[in-house]
């Protein structure tokens, strides 16, 4: 399909869906949840078409909360799109201010129902590993904290860091537990060089 065309239309299914409300699912819904979760869109690779699936997509995910209308695999490959999207926050204030609104858009909707959640159930469901990488590690949940960390500009907006902090702590009191590898993501920013030197020793940064 024409880029051009396809971005039109995943620009006007987007500002359809967000004007849906949660509780409400119109007839064609289903269709074009469906229609979203193609490798065509989620495989995309074009940019624009990239964000704009991914907008769609955490609208479908509101719509239909807190059961998500895809299968474990399909919704491990929607994350893997979501997730990266999130890289867009690094953005801000740039000559690609559109990426950051997007992915703004993106954090916010997760940071407000929570649909990320979903990758505790895909992790715990993939724990004797034989799922693929990452099998028993909370290795969803990781790639996002990892995306998260990686992606915030050096001035994080007060409310960006409020809704990552949020989106953060609503999955790791989900969890339950936490995994070694989980738990060093959430520790390396903690272990961050200053003037050269740790801010904290390891032993320091666990115990805190």
């Amino acid at each position: 399909k024409n880029r051009r065309e396809l971005v039109a239309r995943l620009d006007e299914t987007h500002a359809a869906l967000k004007d849906v409300p949660q509780d409400e699912r119109p007839g064609d819904i289903a269709a074009v949840a469906a229609t979203l979760a193609r490798d065509t869109y989620l495989k995309h690779a074009e940019k624009d078409v990239k964000y704009l699936t991914a907008c769609c997509l955490v609208d479908v995910l509101r719509i239909y909360a807190p059961e998500a209308p895809y299968s474990n695999d399909k919704l491990a490959d929607i994350f893997t799109l979501i997730t990266g999207r999130l890289q867009g926050l690094s953005e801000f204030n740039t000559a690609n201010q559109l990426c950051y609104d997007r992915a703004f858009y993106i954090l916010e909707s997760l940071s407000l129902y929570n649909s990320h959640l979903v990758l505790i159930d895909l992790d715990e469901g993939d724990a004797d590993g034989t799922g693929g990488e990452g099998g028993g590690a909370q290795a969803g949940v990781n790639r996002l904290f990892q995306q998260l960390f990686t992606s915030l500009p050096a001035a994080v907006p007060t409310k960006v860091e409020k809704m990552v902090l949020k989106v953060m702590s609503s999955a790791i009191d989900a969890c339950g537990y936490i995994s070694p590898e989980l738990l060093d993501t959430v520790l390396s920013p903690l272990l961050a060089t200053v003037d050269g030197r740790s801010a904290l020793s390891e032993e320091e940064a666990r115990a805190y």
